[in-house]
Order: structure tokens, then C-alpha cells, then sequence
């Protein structure tokens, strides 16, 4: 039927049909083609420059960097709660607030001054913001001055229509330097998106305008019902993943380890393609090197910054290299283990089967089976959310800062080339070639190949469930048919037509964004695009101008053909490698660098600790709690009952520490500074979603007295609406009852306008404590209505200060992320080196096992001692037994990796083999002494990089 041509009159027809019904009705399932994409990159940049120059924004010499981003919270409320998404579609026509927005920003390495601009899809200023250092001088206007200030400047080129909406909220903060603040939030009196309030905030810094922001204020309650239906998503994903790494994992370790025994594995061409892919992944994350820019805080150097992200880049790669590999590397070995008719995969595209009659078909049905899925995909949306009622934001398939790279068509072909690639061998031939040789070795081949179908099926739309929608389980059922299309295609043809087709359904999903694009030299990436899309039907038309006309598929390119490699006979075996002990005597040398580097981790563990001990325990702590919320009237019973140890070494702590001396760090400890203590958390796990959200949290200091106590309301709790000044009366006693003036100099004063009360935040200055190096010792007090819900004390450093620590900090990341690479790689080869030992039986079984099983053991009692502080992190907006479920599955997942690597390591002899006890004892004790010695120097490295610190900041337990 495949070599009749009516047979390809008749796919390409329908395949044109479908494509033409899927573009027709796209708007159906893709919201974002309603966009009027008129402005790019350059022209956001360049429109960004004019602005800048005409409104004097800072900083002088600046360099640009640019995002297109769409407000993924905004779009999952509105199109849930919001009216639907017809509603949403609305926005993007009409607004008035636009959640697609091109973000440029102007920024200088070691400057805090800088200017964020925003722009609408169509090239419409819509917004700004500028930042100025605390210590800028400025006006100190009153609230009224400020407010004409801020009202004048909704001119051009914003053109707000201020009429159209009323002041709902307002702020000030005093800023060291002596420059006055001001913020105000205007409401829409017209336009809403359901409980949603379109809202505009305006900031006067001193006398000038240095913030104008369309917001879409979305209710707290909201969140908490979207965190928890997505908890569900998440849920689902996580078995998945479990699954996938249980059943497939395993099937790689054990296909790979059964067919290395059989000499039945080919490495080179896994490798050279997993090397590949992971390389397209690197050059797509370098690709979106302007972007990373959005993220740069300016208080770190430049230098710096691009060493992490470089580093992190580089870590990926390494990391996706490995795992491409191994993937491979199983697929196509259990694929040509298992399905003779295949051809050779790593040989389709060689001279004589690039020209074959069977690669053409499989290469044009890759292409023409994606019209049919797409039709297939606006279908599903169209009938489930417009009869059905379910949520499938398809858009959230589309990344449209893909537009904001240096080449836009990289991006989206890199990750279809690595999602068609490395999915297609994992979820496909993994599993269904594996079961097809268990089917052959135990009976029932066709039984366990249909179970395996099934297993490929849920596993691979459980793995893409963590995408939003709703119900949880949406994207399982809409993957049934492309996985059942794409594991069809891999068991009658191969892996060739299954790749090509998942890599060109997720290249038109994942370009959506760059043929949207009406902008001067769009088309040129489109091209590039398309070029590049078509790449092997190239390949396959180069063979066949070469070749001169099309063949039929020799059958040396069949699987069946293949035979593996003769073992060499003793005579023709290479001599055996030198012994390790010539290695040994330089056991001695290395014994003192491990005793050099154990020294310097006691030292620190040693140092004296300025952090005072805690004197009650756990139960004592939770009594005090219960006293205190029982006097205030809360049955502590009615509360779910956690706790931990918080405190230790923060940003405040390294302040005074090194800036005020150690004086001053031992008499705000405990004052203003927070030290060890018991931090005891009262939360409920049922009941409505959004009442959830109260909590009591009290603090037990270190000697036993209670401390501060916290009550969060939920949002829509009801209470009174405090004008300012009675709110500000309400904070001051706060200070006269936690022991403080109740005339300390105000800091800010800040508004919140809730549902059903209004919120107030008041932060005062207490010139009481001696001077701290240009830092200040604060009390902060929150109203919730006409209760005071939290009254916290704290050290505030100055921003020169804040960002000198901020590069520091980088500086550990950077060293930390370097050790951590270096340990992976040492890692990974050692587990490589164990497995090619263990295929060639000289592997230490029962040693390996043991140290499995201790390290296994080790994490499984650090989990258990670690529950307690596991349990008092959890979020009330999700359901307790997931939540619990997904800290026991991956912390033994997790533990369990950590425990294979390690018997590896330990089962493995060193390389030239160890033949007696003593030898084997002598390289165990080097390698104990070569991690003492890194240990140590780690060590030491982390003193170095955070000189002036606290002691127990140190590398070491103390």
C-alpha cells in the first residue's frame, strides 16, 4: 500500500485539508495570533534610545537589553475567572491592560540607577520605570504636591486617560539620602476582568515621575485556587517522572548492561548525536544571552555575572550530553535487537539510504502527518473548552521571548530538534523494544508489546501534565493520539519518521511567535526558519542528486543485517595494562595533602560560635506557643502544629558583624537581630482554599520567652477601613507594648486596599541604637483592618553595603558552581568506568551493594531527621498528601541516584586493577585522602571569599 502513489495522492490531500482547516480555525486554540506584532526587537530598542534621551533617564552610557513577555498570571485569571478566554482575546485587542509587552531595559554594571520601558505588541509606549539609589537626593514634597506631580506626567507619550479612573491607594517612604517617595494606584472605575481590578500606580521619587505601570490586580484568592489546581498537574507529572525514571531508566541501565555483555551496543554515533544535541541546546541558551541581561543585578560585576551563566550553560550542556547519549545508545541498540525489518538507524541517511525509496517515505510522511496533528490539536481545543468547559491555555506551549534573541529561529528549532530527538528514543523505543525482547525471551511478545504501548501512552502525557489546565488530567487525554500516532510509526517504520514528525509538530507550535511577526526583516528569520525546518528533506534530495536516481533499500541497511563484532582470540588480545601499584607509593604524599585538608575543615569546625545555644527544647518551645495563642483566645488544637529551628547567619548578621564590629553584633543579637530560635507555625490543610490562608506563627526565642507572634489573614477577611491616622495610632502603642518609644521617626507609611478592609504597614527608625556604619535599626508594624497582625524588628543595611555583599555572594556561587561541575564529571566517569568494569566481570559486587546500601540507609535517616522542617515549609494551598508524597518521592528517588553512584564508584577497581586486599585497601585510602585534601581547600577557599564574615559562616560545621 506504501509504494502506491494513489496511497500519497490521497495522504497529501488530506494532510492539505487538515493543514487548511488548522490554520483557518487557530485563533480557536491559539489566542496569541490575534496579536498585532508590529514592533521587534531592534525597534523596541531603538523607540527605547528616543525615549530615554527626550525623558532624561538614567543611567548615562548604558547598555540595552530586551524581553518580549507575556503575564502568564494574568492570562491563567482571566481566561479561569476573568470571562473566559473570549475575554482574553479582548485584552489583546483592546485592553486596557495589555499582557503581552516588550520590555527594554538600560542598565550599567555597578550603577543602581536604571530605566525599565515598556511597549504594547503594535509599538505603543505603555509604561515605565526608573530606579534611583536610596542615597539620591531629591524633594521631600507632601502628598498633595506629589500627586500633581504624578497626574502631569500621564501625558505624553502615555496618554492615559486618568478621568477614567480614581485613587484607591497611597505610600510614602523617607529615603536615606532624605528624598521623600511617593506612590500612588489608581482603579479603572469601568472595566473589570471578573473579581480582577484594572489598576494604573504612579511613583513620584522627590519631584519627578519615576513610575507608570499598567497592573491587572488579581486577588490573593485566586492564587491560592490556581496553586492548588495546579498542585494536581504537578501531581500527576511527578509519578510520571517516577515512572519514567523507575521503568525506563531502569530499562536503559539494564538493555545497555545486558547488549555491552553481547557486544551488541554502538557508542560512536550516540555519542556524536548526543554531543550534537546538547550543543544545539547550548548555542539556543547562549541565543538567549540578551535575555539573561533582564535578570543582571547591577551590583554584581558583569564579569561575574557572565561567568555564572556561562558556567550554568556549560553544566547543562554536560549534563544533556550524558543523558542524550545513554538515551540513544539504548534505543537504537534494544531497536535493533528487537525489530529486524528497521532499518539501521544510525545508517538512514548514509549515501545508498538517504536515497532510498523507504527514506524518502519515511521523511515526507514525518512532514505530512504533522498537518493532520495540528488539525487534530485545534480540534481537541476548540470542542473541549468551547463544549466541555476545560481550561488548555494552548498558548502556554508558545514561548514568545523566543523574538527577543539574536536569532529567532534557533530557539524553537533547538528544542524541537532535542524534544523529537531524545522523547521519541526514551518514551518509544525504550520501552516498547524492551518489551518486545522480554516478549521473545518469556513469551507472548505481541502481549507485552501492547502493555508497553499503553505504559508509553500515560507515562509520556503524564510527563507533559505539568502544563496548565484544567481538569489536571487534560493533557494526558490530549496525548493520547499523538502518542499512539508516533508509537504506530516507530513500531511499522522505525525511529526515523517518529523524530521527524515530533520535531516538525514542535517547530510549528514553538514558531508561532516568529511568523506573527509583521516587523521589517521578520521575513529573513522566516526564511532561515523554514530552510532549516526542511533540513532533511534535503539531506534526502542531496543524496539523490548525487546518487542520480532512487533505490530501493539494500538490505545490509536492515537491522537483520547487522552482526556484532568478533571477540578477539587471546592470541590477538592487546597485553594487559600496567599494574595500579606502581601508582602506590605515592600513597605517602597524598596522605599529607588529606591531612592538611582535614586540619583546615577542624579548624573551622572549632572557631568559637557568637550564636547563643537554645535552652528549651522542641516540646518546651510548642508549650510557650500554645500559652500564647490560648491567651489570645485561638484554640491551638483546631491548627495543624509544626516547627523548627530558624535563625543564624543573614544579610543583617554579616552587616553589623563587619561593618559595626563585634560588639555591636553581640548586643542587637536577639534585639534586632535575629538569632536561633524556635519558630512554631499554626496552619490548616482543609477547608475552603482561600480561608487557608491564615496562619498564626509564633517565635520562641532562645531562652524560652515568647517572641514575636504573626497572624496572616486571608485576603478577603472581613475588618475595618483605619484612615491614616488612626491606623498610625494603632502602630505607635504596637511600640509602646513591644518595649519602644512610641515616638520613633517614621520611615514609610504604606496603604493596601483589601476586598473588605484596608491594610496598613508603618516603619519606624530607632536612633536609640548606637550608630551602625550607615545602617539603621527599624521596627516595622502591619495592620491588618483595626489588628495588629505582626510587629518585626530588624537591621537595615545601605545599599552600598547590599550590593558589596551581593558580589561577594557571586563570587561563592561562582566557586561552588565550578566544584559542583567538577564533582559531576569526576562522578559520571567513575560510574562509566564502573559499568564498562562490571560488563567485563571485574566489578566488586558485594562491596558495591554495601555501599549502596549504607548511603541509602544515610539518606533515609537524614529525610526522617529532616521531616520536621519539611513539614513546617508546606503550602496551606495545596493538599497535605500530595505534598507529603512528593517530599518522601523525591527525597527517595533522590537518595536512591546518590546510592547507585556511590556503589558504583566503590565496586569499581582503579584503573589498571587491583588485584590483593592490601592493594585495594591502599586505593581506598588514597581516594579518602584526595577528598580530605579537596574538602580542605574548599574550605579554605570559602574563608578567603568570605573574609570579614561571621565565624560560623565558615565552610565547616561550626
Amino acid at each position: 500500500m506504501f509504494r502506491k502513489p494513489v496511497f500519497w495522492a490521497a495522504f497529501a490531500a488530506v494532510s492539505v485539508a487538515c493543514g487548511a482547516f488548522a490554520v483557518v480555525n487557530f485563533p480557536r486554540a491559539f489566542s496569541i495570533v490575534e496579536l498585532d506584532l508590529e514592533m521587534d526587537r531592534p525597534a523596541a530598542l531603538s523607540e527605547a534610545r528616543r525615549l530615554a534621551g527626550e525623558l532624561g533617564w538614567g543611567p548615562s552610557d548604558y547598555r540595552q537589553a530586551a524581553s518580549f513577555r507575556v503575564d502568564d498570571r494574568a492570562r491563567s485569571f482571566v481566561e479561569l475567572e476573568g470571562g473566559g478566554p473570549e475575554a482574553f482575546a479582548g485584552l489583546l485587542r483592546d485592553g486596557p491592560f495589555h499582557p503581552y509587552q516588550w520590555v527594554v531595559r538600560h542598565f550599567r554594571g555597578g550603577e543602581v540607577r536604571e530605566t525599565e520601558v515598556r511597549f504594547r505588541p503594535d509599538g505603543a509606549p505603555y509604561g515605565f520605570r526608573e530606579t534611583l539609589a536610596e542615597a539620591a537626593g531629591g524633594a521631600a514634597l507632601d502628598p498633595d504636591a506629589a500627586r500633581a506631580v504624578a497626574e502631569a506626567g500621564t501625558g505624553a507619550p502615555w496618554n492615559v486617560a486618568l478621568d477614567g479612573y480614581a485613587p484607591v491607594e497611597a505610600s510614602q517612604t523617607e529615603r536615606p539620602g532624605g528624598r521623600v517617595d511617593h506612590t500612588f494606584v489608581y482603579e479603572h472605575a469601568g472595566a473589570q476582568a471578573g473579581e480582577g481590578r484594572f489598576r494604573l500606580r504612579l511613583v513620584v521619587s522627590g519631584d519627578r515621575l519615576t513610575e507608570l505601570t499598567h497592573v491587572l490586580q488579581i486577588p490573593e484568592a485566586f492564587d491560592r485556587r490556581y496553586e492548588e489546581m495546579r498542585s494536581a498537574n504537578e501531581g500527576i507529572t511527578i509519578a510520571g517522572n517516577f515512572a519514567m525514571l523507575l521503568v525506563y531508566g531502569g530499562g536503559i541501565a539494564v538493555g545497555l548492561f545486558v547488549l555491552l555483555r553481547q557486544r551488541r551496543v554502538l557508542w560512536r554515533m550516540p555519542l556524536v548525536w548526543g554531543v550534537s544535541i546538547a550543543f544545539a541546546q547550548l548555542l539556543a541558551g547562549l541565543n538567549q544571552w540578551p535575555l539573561l541581561w533582564m535578570a543582571y543585578d547591577t551590583a554584581v560585576s558583569e564579569t561575574a555575572f557572565a561567568i555564572q551563566q556561562v558556567t550554568t550553560q556549560v553544566a547543562l550542556f554536560l549534563v544533556f550530553a550524558g543523558i542524550h547519549t545513554l538515551s540513544f545508545m539504548a534505543a537504537e541498540s534494544l531497536s535493533r535487537q528487537a525489530f529486524p525489518h528497521h532499518l539501521q538507524f544510525w545508517r538512514c541517511w548514509s549515501r545508498d539510504g538517504a536515497r532510498s525509496w523507504t527514506v524518502l517515505g519515511q521523511t515526507a510522511a514525518g512532514y505530512l502527518i504533522v498537518a493532520i496533528d495540528l488539525a487534530f490539536v485545534v480540534g481537541f481545543y476548540w470542542v473541549t473548552v468551547g463544549y466541555l468547559g476545560w481550561w488548555s491555555p494552548s498558548d502556554a506551549l508558545v514561548n514568545p521571548d523566543s523574538l527577543a534573541s539574536v536569532l529567532p529561529w534557533l530557539t524553537p528549532l533547538a528544542a524541537s530538534l532535542q524534544a523529537g530527538f531524545w522523547e521519541e528514543c526514551l518514551f518509544r523505543a525504550v520501552p516498547l523494544a524492551g518489551a518486545a525482547l522480554i516478549g521473545e525471551r518469556f513469551g507472548h511478545r505481541r502481549a507485552w508489546i501492547a502493555g508497553a504501548f499503553v505504559l508509553q501512552i500515560l507515562v509520556f502525557g503524564a510527563g507533559h501534565a505539568a502544563y496548565p489546565a484544567q481538569p489536571s488530567y487534560a493533557r494526558v487525554v490530549e496525548l493520547i493520539v499523538p502518542s499512539t500516532i508516533f508509537g504506530l510509526l516507530y513500531l511499522r517504520f522505525g525511529l526515523l519518521p517518529a523524530i521527524l514528525m515530533h520535531f516538525a509538530f514542535n517547530s510549528v507550535l514553538f514558531g508561532i511567535p516568529l511568523f506573527l511577526s509583521s516587523a521589517p526583516g521578520a521575513w529573513i528569520d522566516q526564511g532561515i526558519f523554514g530552510l532549516l525546518f526542511l533540513a532533511p528533506l534535503w539531506v534526502t534530495l542531496r543524496a539523490r542528486y548525487r546518487g542520480g536516481a532512487w533505490i530501493e533499500t539494500p538490505a545490509a541497511l536492515r537491522n537483520v543485517a547487522w552482526t556484532p563484532p568478533e571477540e578477539r582470540s587471546p592470541a590477538e588480545a592487546p597485553p594487559a595494562p600496567a599494574r595500579a601499584a606502581a601508582a602506590l607509593p605515592a600513597l605517602p604524599a597524598v596522605a599529607v595533602v588529606g591531612v592538611l585538608g582535614l586540619g583546615l575543615w577542624t579548624y573551622t569546625a572549632i572557631t568559637p560560635s557568637e550564636s547563643p545555644g537554645l535552652a528549651v527544647s522542641r516540646a518546651e518551645a510548642v508549650t510557650a506557643a500554645r500559652d500564647v495563642l490560648a491567651g489570645q483566645g485561638i484554640d491551638p488544637g483546631a491548627w495543624t502544629e509544626t516547627s523548627q529551628v530558624s535563625g543564624g547567619l543573614g544579610s543583617q548578621n554579616r552587616f553589623v558583624w563587619s561593618e559595626a564590629g563585634e560588639d555591636a553584633h553581640r548586643t542587637l543579637l536577639g534585639d534586632y537581630l535575629p538569632g536561633p530560635r524556635w519558630r512554631v507555625r499554626y496552619a490548616r490543610f482543609e477547608g475552603d482554599v482561600a480561608e487557608r490562608a491564615e496562619e498564626h506563627i509564633v517565635w520562641i526565642e532562645s531562652d524560652g520567652t515568647p517572641g514575636r507572634r504573626e497572624h496572616r489573614l486571608a485576603e478577603g477577611t472581613p475588618g475595618a477601613a483605619l484612615s491614616e491616622d488612626e491606623a498610625r495610632g494603632l502602630a505607635r502603642d504596637a511600640l509602646g507594648r513591644r518595649g519602644r518609644a512610641p515616638d520613633l521617626p517614621e520611615v514609610s507609611a504604606e496603604s493596601a486596599s483589601r476586598p473588605a478592609r484596608v491594610d496598613w504597614t508603618f516603619t519606624f527608625r530607632d536612633e536609640a541604637v548606637p550608630d551602625l556604619a550607615g545602617g539603621e535599626a527599624r521596627v516595622a508594624v502591619e495592620i491588618a483592618g483595626d489588628e495588629v497582625v505582626d510587629t518585626g524588628f530588624y537591621v537595615f543595611p545601605p545599599e552600598a553595603w547590599r550590593r558589596a555583599d551581593g558580589q561577594r555572594l557571586a563570587n561563592l556561587q561562582i566557586a561552588g558552581a565550578a566544584s559542583t561541575i567538577v564533582l559531576g564529571l569526576l562522578l559520571v566517569a567513575g560510574a562509566v568506568l564502573a559499568v564498562v568494569r562490571m560488563t567485563r566481570k571485574g566489578f566488586d559486587l558485594r562491596l558495591g551493594l554495601a555501599v549502596a546500601g549504607l548511603s541509602l540507609l544515610v539518606a533515609v535517616v537524614d529525610l526522617a531527621n529532616d521531616w520536621p522542617v519539611l513539614m513546617n515549609g508546606l503550602s496551606t494551598a495545596q493538599p497535605l498528601p500530595l505534598q507529603l508524597g512528593i517530599l518522601l518521592v523525591g527525597g527517595l528517588i533522590g537518595a536512591g541516584v546518590t546510592a547507585i553512584l556511590l556503589g558504583l564508584l566503590a565496586g569499581a577497581p582503579p584503573a589498571g586493577g587491583v588485584e590483593t586486599a592490601s592493594d585495594r585497601r591502599a586505593a581506598v585510602a588514597t581516594g579518602l585522602a584526595l577528598g580530605l585534601g579537596v574538602l580542605g581547600a574548599l574550605t579554605l577557599a570559602g574563608a578567603a571569599l568570605g573574609r570579614g564574615l561571621p565565624p560560623w559562616s565558615a565552610l565547616g560545621p561550626a
